[in-house]
């Protein structure tokens, strides 16, 4: 059985994310996945030979970190459309029309209907993707109807329990993008910087403490 002194639980982006900042700076580690996939909630489906997109499909340009993995990993990205028409359905299933702004609708077949007439209803295939269903993402907490995400804080004195030995690097964490792709890079960066000094911390303890070294006495 391999051993180490690092596991990272979850292989979705801040997971992944962190795995990759531990592999740069040689740091030994393991990560453990209940899926047969990487990834975690950015996950795409094949289909007729083109893939569709189940999870995020945008962000930011003022979000760094997720700007500079694209870079960095070669990923094509593309500016939202803004030329065309706004086409969209509000909670009262009135259809809007002609307000001057391009959106991608995604809607059941229902709403797909109504806006479109009764040939959309019925398109090649149909996925859907409910995240708050998902077994391996979601509890029962995420069934409830919310507006926002959710804003999750461990406390000083939660963390104290396992004396600094368990770090939650979850997306909604993260202090200035929670919730969000760049979130989950965010708090990988903030458990790794830890993670990382505390390593160079034990390394320095065990050079003092080594035979060779020039502190001794």
């Amino acid at each position: 059985m391999n051993q180490t002194d690092i596991a990272i639980v979850g292989g979705g982006l801040a997971g992944v994310g962190l795995a990759e900042q531990l592999h740069r700076q040689g740091v030994d580690y393991q990560l453990f996945e209940a899926r047969d996939r990487l990834g975690g909630r950015i996950e795409s489906k094949a289909y007729d030979g083109a893939r569709f997109d189940l999870g995020p499909a945008w962000f930011w340009h003022v979000q760094p970190r997720l700007t500079a993995a694209c870079e960095r990993f070669g990923i094509d990205v593309f500016e939202q459309f803004s030329d065309g028409e706004l086409l969209f359905e509000d909670s009262g299933r009135q259809v809007h029309r002609g307000l001057g702004f391009a959106s991608l609708v995604s809607a059941s077949l229902a709403q797909l209907g109504r806006l479109f007439g009764s040939r959309a209803e019925k398109p090649v295939k149909t996925v859907i993707r409910d995240w708050a269903t998902e077994p391996d993402t979601a509890t029962d907490a995420d069934q409830g109807f919310g507006m926002e995400h959710p804003s999750t804080e461990i406390t000083g004195r939660i963390q104290s329990i396992w004396h600094g030995q368990v770090l939650f690097g979850a997306s909604e964490m993260a202090p200035q993008f929670g919730g969000y792709m760049e979130g989950a890079l965010e708090q990988a960066q903030r458990v790794a910087q830890h993670v990382l000094g505390e390593t160079a911390n034990l390394r320095s303890t065990l050079l003092a403490g080594s035979p060779d070294s020039p502190h001794q006495p």
